[in-house]
């Protein structure tokens, strides 16, 4: 099989179905059904996963890295990494001919031509959302294998150089995907349960598929990445560190024709600093962000990682110190890099995150206030207690507390605080949905340490809040509906905008029942 064949062959596995046993989610979970029969725990044909057996997943994880690397001993590690490269290729290439077909001419029309060649024989053109979690999981694949083979260097001179062997390692490597997935899905609930049943082939869990319910509604959700304000973001950017998304665009043309580039690490920077006009600071910066990096990463780090692989950091070294670049996966890299600096994904200075802090992040504070202001209420916003020359003793030393409050006022004589939570909409699969997850879980944790604080100093805080209230509520506000639960630890988990509609339902109510009386 020729490295085109291939590329081809993975064309074509995103228009199988992922409950076919022929695609390569499919062949996965068959590779994983198929180590769990060895470890002689699906004698009945299922078996249910706790966390109390959590131990299963681990042993899972080991006995896949095993087999890769014993793979990987066995092939051309240049190789390897040449198949990787060709097909993140082939990857982003085939996200922008079915979400922008404009954008890269040359190859959209090929694959536009097959893409509807093949949803005549399947019947449907696949939906976008469909693809984009098949695409995802195969983005991951591949970088995680080329982690794996910066970690298998010294089989640099092994001379097989066939690539048969190439499908399997994508297979194992979306298997270990899986797992991982599963892993955190048992992180979610303590009553969270994951099937596995031999035959017919099944791997479920309740909770990953609340996950899913919850992608599925944010994808709809239109992100305000290219208003007014965000532009701003990118022009400050841009004055900084010398370069923005535009740039990226711009840079692709100075390729010319070839869809792949291939230079030493020396005249790949000279000629990035060279077309993009960069001094050498600008140039450092450029390459700790877009080069693509795998240092003191480990293996669970590099899943979902935003700031690690050929689709955010498109410039991949090989073994023999060579810098590859795809001009599709560059065309990818600059519509991700906007998101990057709007979610403070990379290093930024303290100019540009206030921005991001006032007018995207905390936007919807003015409108929560004025809101609350019609209704009488007193609010307060963006208050930092550890300013306070009485408060800030209870503050120094203790760690994993918030001090600065988003959002406080007193309803009933209970005192309100709110922490708003600004998250984009996940760069990949589920997991990042989990990811959100488990951040929110890390607030809640912050909030109870914050009232351990708050209800030990009760007439302090009183005094030095000039405010009056008998007990305290807490609760998250979530600029995106990007949550599949109303509570964590307690603590309520409210959609702005849903936050918004119960205020006016309230008070309006309020109203009305005193205008009765």
């Amino acid at each position: 099989m020729t490295i085109e064949e291939m590329c081809n062959q993975v064309f074509f596995n995103l228009f199988i179905p992922e409950q076919c046993n022929e695609s390569i989610k499919g062949k996965a979970q068959l590779k994983i059904i198929k180590l769990m029969q060895e470890m002689g725990i699906m004698d009945l044909g299922y078996y249910d996963v706790t966390r109390e057996s959590e131990w299963i997943l681990a042993e899972l994880t080991c006995k896949l890295n095993s087999i890769i690397k014993k793979r990987l001993d066995r092939l051309n590690i240049l190789g390897v990494q040449e198949c990787c490269i060709r097909i993140a290729d082939v990857l982003s290439a085939f996200s922008f001919a079915i979400f922008e077909p404009d954008t890269i001419s040359k190859n959209s029309k090929s694959l536009i031509d097959g893409i509807n060649i093949l949803s005549q024989i399947f019947g449907e053109k696949p939906e976008g959302m469909e693809l984009q979690e098949k695409i995802g999981i195969l983005k991951e694949a591949l970088n995680l294998l080329y982690f794996e083979t910066e970690s298998n260097i010294e089989n640099n001179n092994c001379q097989n150089k066939t690539i048969e062997g190439f499908m399997d390692l994508l297979e194992l490597e979306t298997s270990t995907i899986l797992v991982y997935e599963l892993k955190k899905s048992l992180r979610i609930s303590k009553n969270c349960v994951i099937h596995f049943e031999e035959n017919p082939l099944h791997i479920y869990s309740e909770q990953l598929e609340d996950v899913n319910k919850v992608l599925q509604k944010m994808l709809t959700v239109k992100e305000p990445l290219y208003d007014e304000t965000a532009n701003e973001v990118m022009s400050l950017f841009r004055e900084e560190k010398g370069f923005n998304d535009k740039s990226l665009f711009l840079l692709c043309n100075e390729f010319e024709s070839n869809e792949t580039v291939s230079l030493s690490l020396k005249d790949m920077k000279a000629l990035i600093k060279e077309k993009l006009c960069l001094n050498e600071k600008q140039l450092d910066f450029f390459v700790s962000i877009m080069f693509l990096n795998y240092k003191d990463k480990t293996h669970d780090e590099i899943i979902r990682n935003v700031n690690c692989g050929f689709f955010t950091t498109p410039f991949a070294m090989d073994v023999e110190g060579k810098v590859w670049l795809n001009k599709s996966n560059l065309y990818e890299a600059a519509k991700y890099l906007r998101r990057r600096v709007i979610n403070e994904d990379i290093p930024l200075s303290k100019n540009i995150k206030n921005v991001i802090k006032e007018k995207i992040n905390e936007k919807k504070l003015p409108i929560i206030k004025k809101e609350l202001q019609i209704k009488g209420i007193k609010c307060f916003t963006n208050v930092d207690l550890a300013k306070d020359k009485v408060l800030k003793k209870l503050f120094y030393g203790i760690k994993n507390t918030p001090h600065e409050i988003d959002l406080y006022y007193v309803s009933n004589n209970v005192l309100k605080i709110y922490d708003l939570k600004n998250y984009l909409i996940p760069l990949s699969v589920k997991e990042s949905v989990i990811r959100i997850g488990n951040s929110i879980a890390k607030e809640a944790t912050k909030l109870h340490n914050l009232n351990n604080i708050l209800e030990n100093n009760h007439k302090l805080i009183e005094e030095r809040l000039n405010l009056h209230f008998n007990s305290i509520e807490y609760a998250i506000l979530l600029t995106t509906d990007c949550y599949y639960a109303d509570k964590n630890k307690d603590i309520s988990v409210i959609f702005v905008d849903d936050f918004l509609r119960m205020l006016r339902k309230k008070f309006d109510t309020k109203n009305e029942s005193e205008k009765l009386t």
